[in-house]
C-alpha cells in the first residue's frame, strides 16, 4: 500500500540523513527515490456517531479495564501504544481538569491530555484503588498488551452488533471524525489527534464526505440574495 511504502522509505531516508550529519556517509542514497502519492482520504474503517455510542455502551456493560480502554480509545483517540504504556501515576489534575500524561507518543513527545468526566469515571473503576503500576491490566493482572486491546475492540463490536472489522486505529479514526462532525475546528482536532502536519487531519476530514458543508450551498445562497 502507498502509505506503507512512504512510511518505510521515510524511515530509511531519516536514517541516512543522520548518517550524513554524523559524516558516516557522503550523501543520502534514497534522496531521489520517487515516493508514491498518498491517498487524500483515509481508508480506515471507522464508526458513525451512533455506532460509537453503542460500542461504548457495550464497553460500559463489560466494565473494568475494558470500559476504561474503550473510553480512552473512543473519546480521546489514543493510539494503542500510548494506551497500554499508561500507568496509574500518569493520571492527574490540571486547571480543574482530569488529565492523563502520555509518555509514549508518536515522535516521542510526552504530552498531557484532558479526560472528560465519563472517561475519568471509567478510569477510576479500572484503577480500583491502586496507586501505582499499569493503568490497564488484563485478567492475569499484567499490563494489557496490543493483542488484548485488539481483542477487546473486536469483541465489543460483536457485543454491539456492529458489522465492521474494527481495529484500535479505527477507534482513533472514529474519535477524530466524530469530533469534526460535532463542529470542532480543524486546528483543535489537529491538537486533539496530536498530528504534526495539518494535512494528516485533513485526510480524516475529507473521508467524511461532508456534503453538508459543500461550498455550492453557500454560493447558491449568495446568488439568491443572502448575506
Amino acid at each position: 500500500m502507498p502509505n506503507t511504502i512512504v512510511g518505510r522509505v521515510s524511515a530509511i531516508s531519516a536514517f541516512y540523513r543522520w548518517c550524513v550529519r554524523e559524516q558516516l556517509v557522503v550523501r543520502d542514497p534514497v534522496e531521489l527515490i520517487r515516493r508514491p502519492a498518498r491517498p487524500v482520504e483515509s481508508s480506515t474503517a471507522s464508526l458513525t456517531r451512533h455506532q460509537l455510542t453503542d460500542w461504548l455502551s457495550a464497553a460500559e456493560s463489560r466494565g473494568g479495564a475494558w470500559w476504561a480502554a474503550a473510553m480512552l480509545l473512543g473519546l480521546n483517540g489514543l493510539r494503542c501504544g500510548e494506551l497500554i504504556a499508561c500507568n496509574v501515576e500518569d493520571v492527574g489534575n490540571r486547571s480543574w481538569h482530569h488529565t492523563l500524561k502520555l509518555t509514549t507518543t508518536k515522535g516521542d513527545r510526552p504530552t498531557v491530555v484532558a479526560l472528560a468526566p465519563p472517561t475519568m469515571q471509567a478510569v477510576a473503576v479500572a484503577i480500583a484503588g491502586r496507586d501505582r503500576g499499569p493503568l490497564l491490566v488484563n485478567l492475569a493482572g499484567r499490563r494489557m498488551t496490543p493483542y488484548n486491546i485488539q481483542y477487546l475492540v473486536a469483541a465489543l463490536a460483536r457485543d454491539a452488533g456492529i458489522p465492521v472489522h474494527l481495529t484500535p486505529h479505527g477507534l482513533r479514526h472514529s474519535a477524530i471524525t466524530v469530533g469534526l462532525d460535532a463542529g470542532v475546528p480543524l486546528r483543535d482536532m489537529q491538537d486533539f489527534a496530536r498530528h504534526a502536519d495539518p494535512k494528516t487531519t485533513r485526510r480524516y476530514d475529507r473521508s467524511r464526505h461532508a456534503l453538508n458543508r459543500h461550498a455550492t450551498s453557500a454560493i447558491a445562497h449568495y446568488f439568491a440574495g443572502g448575506n
